[in-house]
């Protein structure tokens, strides 16, 4: 039976755990970054959690939109993706994006972000997020914890910056502890994004590491 290396990072990170727990047989190792877990906590950090580190970037984010819009921002950014007035999902859409943009890395590029933002990129982005948001991720709740012992045996090798302001460390600890033998890497005054130097290093380092198992 064919095996691989399993590696990905946030949102990855999910899927990452998703498929290994369906298909243990397939993983030789996981290599994650910035934990993910898909649940309703952590996705009320990212709705009310972030404004309070960036209410200037949250406030752009939201401009235009009543108390109640805000309390459901994926569900009203994504009402605003499927109506007939371009202009304004394009600005919703880019509104979310750039706010998870600046809290993914400590020390944000705005015109980096901008130009990477593009209308098309953020419409295609926004829509993949709302539309997995607004179904819970289709896991059910705290499932990626409650079948861990599925990858019991498997290497895990996690990740995490301790200034991740998009998936904090929690998750990551919390999954290090349910998963007997993984390796929990927290970097100190790392971000959320894989090209944080920290983050590219330890990812580097881990794969280096993996290269006999993976022949």
């Amino acid at each position: 039976m064919r095996q691989w290396i399993v590696s990905g990072g946030s949102w990855g990170s999910t899927l990452a755990l998703a498929y290994a727990q369906a298909h243990p047989s397939r993983c030789k190792a996981l290599v994650l970054r910035g934990i993910f877990l898909g649940t309703r906590d952590e996705m009320h950090w990212v709705n009310q959690g972030m404004r309070k580190l960036f209410p200037l970037e949250w406030l752009e984010c939201v401009e235009g939109m009543s108390e109640a819009e805000q309390e459901h921002l994926h569900s009203t950014i994504r009402s605003r993706l499927s109506g007939e007035d371009r202009e304004a999902a394009v600005r919703a859409a880019i509104a979310l994006a750039k706010f998870e943009w600046i809290a993914a890395t400590v020390s944000p590029d705005l015109k980096e972000i901008e130009a990477e933002l593009t209308p098309e990129f953020s419409l295609q982005y926004s829509q993949i997020v709302c539309h997995y948001v607004m179904n819970d991720f289709f896991i059910d709740p705290d499932q990626l914890i409650r079948e861990i012992s599925k990858v019991h045996g498997i290497p895990g090798y996690i990740v995490q910056g301790t200034c991740d302001w998009v998936c904090p460390p929690w998750s990551a600890v919390r999954l290090h502890r349910a998963w007997p033998g993984s390796k929990l890497l927290l970097l100190k005054g790392a971000g959320h994004s894989s090209s944080e130097p920290a983050v590219a290093e330890a990812m580097w380092g881990t794969m280096e590491e993996l290269k006999g198992l993976a022949s």
